[in-house]
């Protein structure tokens, strides 16, 4: 199992992916997380590779950098950068116990062109989600914006309203969904 500093690389010599590998559990003073499984199937970590722990990057084979990922024990934990091969930002991602918080993409320009956040609340059985999510024309103004919010017996309500490039309001609509008996309002 892999216990230390990693490093992978292209045919051409250039750094493919570095990053650290760590035999741990994650634990902090309120919360232990398990992974359960034996690794079979996981993308990121597996048995013969041991768990990422710290900052993980890979580059694209021109040597540019491609991403930067945080990880604490084999969680996703803290900021995640992608990059275009252009070298601007094209997303962020922050993550909490290997859970997205939020989200925000960009163009190759460094315009935003999205914006998701997630809340989650574990209430008796399973956690229930809410979503915000945005998305924005080429020059930056607001195009729409929508909230998904879960409730108990599988009801969902989804708040949409949608602008004009100008920013007068060209939509705006409440769904409420009930998956068990497909009711929607």
């Amino acid at each position: 199992v892999l216990d230390s500093i990693y490093k992978e690389y292209y045919e051409n010599g250039n750094l493919k992916a570095e990053g650290f590998y760590k035999d741990c559990k994650y634990e902090t003073n309120r919360r232990k997380i398990y992974i359960l499984g034996c690794g079979v199937g996981k993308e990121n970590d597996s048995l013969i590779s041991g768990t990422r722990h710290g900052s993980y990057k890979t580059y694209y084979q021109n040597g540019k950098l491609k991403s930067i990922s945080n990880f604490h024990c084999g969680l996703r934990q803290g900021n995640f950068y992608n990059y275009h091969e252009n070298g601007s930002l094209e997303t962020q991602e922050f993550y909490f116990e290997d859970k997205l918080k939020s989200s925000q993409s960009y163009n190759e320009n460094g315009t935003i062109e999205e914006i998701d956040n997630f809340e989650y609340n574990f209430k008796k059985t399973r956690d229930y989600k809410t979503t915000s999510h945005r998305e924005f024309y080429e020059n930056g103004d607001l195009k729409f914006e929508n909230l998904i919010v879960e409730a108990e017996n599988d009801i969902e309500t989804e708040y949409y309203t949608e602008y004009f490039q100008n920013g007068f309001l060209k939509i705006e609509k409440t769904l409420i969904n009930n998956s068990k008996n497909g009711v929607y309002k």
